[in-house]
């Protein structure tokens, strides 16, 4: 499931659509106007959105301001996700609105928005990497948009008591807000803060008014306090701006205060301090030290370098996630000429390989990654040697040598050996590291020169037999050409004798054709197709439609059997399920898996581990229907019973579901109690056919060990579903649900899905 939206991730999606925009690859756009249907398809050579490598087709219409307009996208091949929004200035795109599946139809999706007035983007796009096919895309025009009310006045230093209600204006994606007017100076840094008892609060600012308003920043508990929120804001140019109170649950009601402080000019930064090659600093992060533009604290070095040295940069700390960068000296303002936020050591640490373009003078900044960010940090400057040198493989593609004084240095700050290699594409090849001396990692990469670009395919310890120092992946090369391995230590940590090789494998044999319900009895063997691990495999193909549910099961009495199914080809081939011993029997698998699109799909009839053989048993069964759900009321409970013959989830565990009717604004609780099995509750919408949808919430053990409970504020009226789940499979018996209203002075304990 594609994570759900919020404002603040919303503002995120445009900033990487406009990344993404200025530099498209393949593809063009089409006019479309409202009230037509247009058919096209997504494949190779479309558009690639930046943020998850999708494809997808740009459409171009002119938007009457303040007219409401729906686009439904349906697809039979792939799951469809949308995106509308307005031409940036940047060459991008403003988001208005986003969807994945809003048509309520499984895979389609609809995008409802009110335009502001002239030209217009509409992404049609693919959920995910890989999806392609055809499509419909049309646009409906749905009339008149009510009229905004005139956003209220707010002033530095003033705190303006308000109320979120049901008749307040909603914005495109029809979250409900209350709108101030601000008038700012260009440099302006401006706090704003919003309280409330009754709701999540979030602030928004943004330029423009009325249906044409365009966020900038978003906050959502910037205070830290649970449910308040502060935004900090620096204006980039003199003018009018418009602050948003929300909810953040877009419908959430109540009263709230909103306060807004003027910051003045930040105190000037005090000058970098020295820092040389091969040293290493100590400092701490703290709540006075300057900020940039963003609010994010820093501390400045100033670093006199030759032109052609080779750097590492290292930032290091425990508190806070880190950003090393690199500015020419005076021009700290600009775009960076190098950063890194997480390639170092830890999780939250950074390492920056660096080669100094001109002898001069620069700033290195020892920056948290977001605002707020505090606590102590190591920074060190390292002059690393020169790079390796790619040397060519032997022809048999083998070579023992020894990381060792005198090789090059990897990105890693380590000894690295490079070897190139010619190879056609469609070649699959399996490439292995091992060494008893150190901890291995080998990449591949296009050649660079004499050196190597940038790294295609890599491992550090999938290599079976030679235990986790060792590295072992297979690679599909993708067009005929030179490429570089590279043999390093991971981490960069000692060396050693080592062994690599490439090896060329056989082409899979060809899918063979499995019908639903359908058997087969096999045995895996020599010469089989072979798995990354090295393990044996038979490959079936069979056809599902969107939506279609199967059970599929492997039993062997030779060998222990794991089961995956897959979806496309080459390296856009991609895992979508998998299992070893789901059936409970040892050694025999079983999977439930739901086909998120229509089209063909692999079932790989595999040993789990490399060597082993036999007769084995697969089968596809359809799986089937769940019950009809039952009904609950709010302010009831009811006791039942989990048994063989309940509805089966994907993970194989057991559920009943009860449907109920609530308003917006209801504030539930929702629990589920048992003394024979560990609970699950999820709480589900429901569409306007009467088919599950959207997972709003779930919960295993807030009521103890064993026991779960939901906590929940009603978004809209409508009709939901409660599911009373094991939380794992093969389990059940009798268990007690209670659905009842929460006490008006008890806020919420659970989080909606996807937080």
């Amino acid at each position: 499931m594609r994570p759900i939206k919020t404002t603040a991730s919303l503002l995120a999606l445009g900033a990487a659509l406009t990344a993404c925009a200025t530099t498209p690859t393949g593809g063009g756009s089409a006019l479309i106007t409202p009230g037509a249907t247009v058919s096209g398809a997504l494949e190779a050579g479309d558009l690639v959105m930046a943020e998850d490598n999708s494809l997808y087709d740009l459409y171009r219409m002119n938007g009457v301001a303040n007219r409401r307009y729906a686009v439904t996208m349906r697809s039979d091949a792939f799951d469809t996700f949308l995106v509308v929004g307005t031409p940036s200035a940047g060459g991008g795109v403003d988001v208005l609105v986003t969807d994945d599946d809003g048509a309520g139809e499984g895979l389609n999706s609809r995008a409802e928005f009110v335009a502001p007035g002239g030209p217009l983007e509409i992404h049609a796009n693919a959920l995910s990497e890989g999806m392609s096919g055809a499509y419909t895309l049309s646009v409906e025009d749905l009339g008149e948009a009510p009229p905004l009310s005139p956003p209220g006045s707010l002033v530095p230093g003033a705190e303006t008591a308000g109320e979120l209600a049901e008749t307040d204006d909603a914005d495109a994606n029809g979250v409900r807000f209350d709108a101030y007017a601000v008038r700012l100076s260009a440099g302006q840094r401006i706090e704003v803060t919003m309280r409330s008892d009754a709701f999540d609060t979030v602030v928004q600012i943004g330029s423009g008014t009325g249906y044409g308003w365009r966020g900038l920043k978003a906050d959502d508990d910037g205070l830290g306090e649970g449910t308040n929120s502060r935004l900090r804001f620096t204006a980039p140019t003199d003018g009018v701006y418009e602050i948003r109170a929300q909810a953040f649950s877009g419908n959430g009601t109540g009263a709230y205060t909103l306060g807004l402080t003027d910051r003045g000019p930040p105190p000037p930064p005090p000058p970098p301090t020295p820092i040389s090659v091969g040293e290493a600093v100590q400092g701490e992060l703290t709540a006075d030290s300057p900020v940039n533009a963003d609010d994010i604290p820093y501390h400045a070095y100033l670093l006199s370098a030759e032109a052609g040295q080779r750097l590492m940069l290292t930032l290091g700390a425990e508190d806070f996630d880190t950003v090393v960068y690199v500015y020419r000296a005076g021009e700290a303002d600009g775009e960076p000429l190098a950063l890194d936020d997480d390639s170092g050591a830890g999780p939250l640490d950074s390492r920056l390989v660096w080669t100094v373009p001109q002898t001069g003078r620069y700033e290195v900044r020892a920056a948290a990654f977001s605002e707020g960010g505090q606590g102590a940090y190591d920074l060190a400057v390292t002059q690393m040697g020169p790079p390796p040198a790619a040397r060519p493989l032997p022809a048999d593609r083998r070579v023992s040598d020894a990381l060792q004084e005198g090789d090059g240095t990897g990105d890693n700050g380590g000894w690295s050996d490079l070897w190139s290699f010619e190879a056609n594409a469609g070649e699959r090849l399996r490439l292995t590291a091992s060494s008893d001396a150190f901890d291995t990692t080998l990449l591949v990469a296009g050649a660079d020169g004499e050196g190597m670009g940038e790294p295609i395919a890599g491992n550090d310890d999938e290599a079976g037999g030679g235990g986790s120092t060792n590295s072992r992946f297979t690679w599909i090369v993708p067009e005929t050409g030179r490429y570089v391995a590279a043999v390093s230590s991971f981490g960069g940590q000692g060396g050693g004798a080592y062994e690599m090789a490439i090896e060329s494998l056989p082409p899979a044999p060809p899918l063979r054709p499995l019908d639903v319900p359908g058997a087969v009895n096999g045995v895996l063997q020599e010469g089989d197709a072979t798995a990354d691990d090295d393990s044996l495999y038979d490959g079936y193909r069979v056809r599902l439609e969107a939506g279609e549910r199967v059970v599929i099961s492997m039993s062997s009495g030779d060998f222990d059997t794991f089961l995956m199914v897959l979806r496309g080809e080459g390296d856009a081939l991609e895992a979508l399920a998998s299992d070893d011993d789901g059936a409970g029997e040892g050694t025999d698998s079983r999977l439930n898996f739901t086909a998120p699109a229509s089209g063909d799909y692999e079932i790989r009839a595999n040993a789990l581990t490399a060597g082993e053989t036999g007769a084995y048993t697969l089968r596809v069964d359809p799986r089937p229907a769940d019950p009809e759900p039952g009904s609950i009321i709010i302010g009831s409970t009811v006791r039942g019973v989990l048994e063989e013959g309940d509805g089966l989830a994907d993970d194989a565990t057991h559920f009943d579901a009860y449907r109920f009717r609530a308003r917006a604004g209801d504030r539930l609780r929702i629990s589920m109690v048992s003394a024979e099995f560990d609970a699950f509750l999820l709480l589900l919408g429901v569409d306007a056919e009467g088919r599950p949808g959207e997972l709003l919430v779930s919960d295993d053990d807030s009521y103890g060990d064993t026991n779960a409970r939901i906590d929940y504020d009603i978004p809209a009226d409508g009709l939901y579903e409660v599911r009373a789940n094991a939380y794992a499979r093969d389990t059940g018996g009798a268990y007690v649900l209670t659905l009842e209203r929460r006490p008006e002075n008890e806020p919420a304990a659970s989080a909606p899905a996807g937080e």
